[in-house]
C-alpha cells in the first residue's frame, strides 16, 4: 500500500511540479519519505508532508528521516504546517495532532506564534526550525505551495 502510493513514476512528476520527494529506505524496505518546495526568497524548504510507514512509527525512523533530510538540503532552513489540534473533531484526532506537533518539537522545530492558516478548511500552524528568520510570513505562504497532495491523482 505504502510503497504503490509513491512509486518512481509518481517521484518523476513530483518533481517536474517543483515538488521534490525523498525517500527513507532501510535494506529494501520503504520507510517513510518527504516531499518539499524550495523558498528561494528565504534559501529555505518548505515540508509538504512527511509521512512514516505505520509498522515503523515510534522507532526512531521519523527522527532519522529528519536529521537525514537536514544532511540531504544542506541545512537550509525548514518551514512547515501541522494542524491546529484546538480544530481536532475528536479525541482520537486530538491525539494524533498533539503527538505530530511533540514529535516536530522533539526534531527542533518551534511553533510560530500568532501565525494561523485557513487552507482549504484546514486549520494549520506554522512550524519552523531555529535557522528560518523571517520578518513577515506573507510572502512565504503561497496557496499552490500549500495545496494538498493527491498522491492518486499523479499516477
Amino acid at each position: 500500500m505504502f510503497q504503490n502510493k509513491f512509486n518512481k513514476k509518481c517521484l518523476l512528476r513530483l518533481s517536474k511540479k517543483s515538488v521534490y520527494a525523498v525517500l527513507l529506505k532501510d535494506g529494501t524496505n520503504v520507510v517513510g519519505y518527504v516531499t518539499y518546495t524550495e523558498i528561494e526568497e528565504y534559501d529555505g524548504i518548505h515540508i509538504c508532508y512527511l509521512a512514516i510507514e505505520p509498522k515503523f512509527r515510534s522507532k526512531g525512523y521519523g527522527s532519522k528521516m529528519i536529521e537525514l533530510f537536514r544532511k540531504h538540503i544542506l541545512n537550509k532552513s525548514l518551514l512547515l504546517e501541522v494542524e491546529d489540534p484546538k480544530y481536532a473533531k475528536d479525541a482520537v484526532d486530538f491525539k494524533i495532532r498533539t503527538k505530530r506537533i511533540s514529535f516536530y518539537e522533539k526534531c527542533n522545530f518551534t511553533l510560530v506564534e500568532n501565525v494561523f492558516l485557513n487552507i482549504y478548511n484546514y486549520r494549520l500552524l506554522l512550524m519552523k526550525d531555529p535557522n528560518f528568520f523571517i520578518n513577515s510570513y506573507k510572502h512565504v505562504i503561497k496557496k499552490p505551495m500549500l495545496k494538498p497532495l493527491d498522491p492518486g491523482s499523479l499516477l
